[in-house]
């Protein structure tokens, strides 16, 4: 997940057998829907299963602009208070060394849990909530928030039938629209420093104007998927989910959009790929991808960490 405000890019995203009756697999609690709709905590997220043995996914970043690649890593985490009701889903993309800190004495490796994204969700949305300032300070952080609540920029509905253009499709304006779901979020500190902070400096607030998320049909084999922990290979199916922002009403046109996102997820690993396209010349080029399409086996590094919260 990124917060842009113009063209420069800030942050990649994160997290693979797509089945066509989802409510089968869970990856934590989940909640009856009604019947055609997918639960999207359950979708969205790697199954417990995997997570219990600290399995992660690992892939290729793309920068199309400069042509440059680099690895990428991903590990999501459950906390223990999750419910079908309510919780948070964590993508943790690294684990390293913290400048000012020492060995982290609850990780086996010693490292840190950072950066994150970090999802909220509730019984009627998953909400975009948590995403870095920069990768190398765990108490910088960028945060969702309306002014009044931290469940206020609604990703997608918890049950949704992909592709059908109602429940699959969420308009967030700006603060301006005086809606309590709106697209502000706090940067926090305003300026980021490279010793450990109290969490409490001088913050501010900004917006992505109008934004439209979109829930689109699963696409059936869409990728080759490497579980490197069994030795196997298959074609998975994926499910897109399109977060277009910066744009200028609530019903844009193919250029009234700064900029667009995509995650594409799969019922058993979560998040597989992450695409970012911007509005260049009057058409949106993609300029950078995300392809997490190994699993890999428990590397000793464990939960996330986030001082601030």
């Amino acid at each position: 997940m990124k917060f842009q405000l113009s063209s420069t890019t800030i942050i990649p995203i994160l997290l693979v057998a797509f089945l066509h009756q989802p409510h089968l697999v869970h990856a934590q609690a989940t909640i009856t829907c009604p019947s055609g709709q997918w639960d999207m905590a359950d979708v969205m997220t790697m199954d417990q299963s995997l997570i219990n043995a600290n399995y992660h996914l690992a892939g290729t970043h793309t920068d199309f602009t400069t042509g440059a690649t680099s690895p990428v890593y991903d590990k999501p985490f459950l906390p223990s208070t999750n419910s079908g009701s309510g919780g948070k889903l964590y993508y943790v993309k690294s684990f390293q060394n913290v400048t000012g800190l020492g060995a982290n004495p609850d990780d086996p490796s010693g490292l840190y849990g950072y950066p994150w994204d970090i999802n909220l969700y509730d019984a009627n949305y998953l909400y975009l909530w948590i995403t870095e300032q920069t990768f190398a300070e765990p108490w910088a952080y960028k945060r969702f928030n309306s002014g009044s609540s931290d469940f206020s920029m609604r990703f997608v509905r918890r049950c949704v039938s992909p592709g059908d253009g109602n429940t699959s499709v969420i308009v967030n304006p700006p603060p301006a629209d005086n809606s309590a779901n709106n697209t502000q979020f706090i940067i926090q500190p305003e300026t980021p420093t490279d010793s450990p902070s109290d969490c409490t400096a001088q913050s501010r607030t900004t917006q992505l104007g109008w934004n439209v998320m979109q829930v689109f049909a699963d696409q059936t084999n869409a990728l080759t998927f490497y579980d490197d922990v069994h030795g196997t290979s298959s074609n998975i199916d994926l499910l897109p989910v399109s977060y277009r922002y910066n744009c200028s009403n609530g019903t844009p046109g193919p250029a009234d959009c700064g900029d667009k996102e995509e995650f594409d997820y799969n019922n058993t690993y979560g998040l597989v790929v992450w695409k970012h396209w911007q509005l260049q010349n009057g058409g949106m080029v993609l300029v950078e991808q995300s392809v997490h399409d190994h699993l890999k086996p428990d590397d000793g590094n464990r939960g996330a960490y986030f001082p601030c919260f």
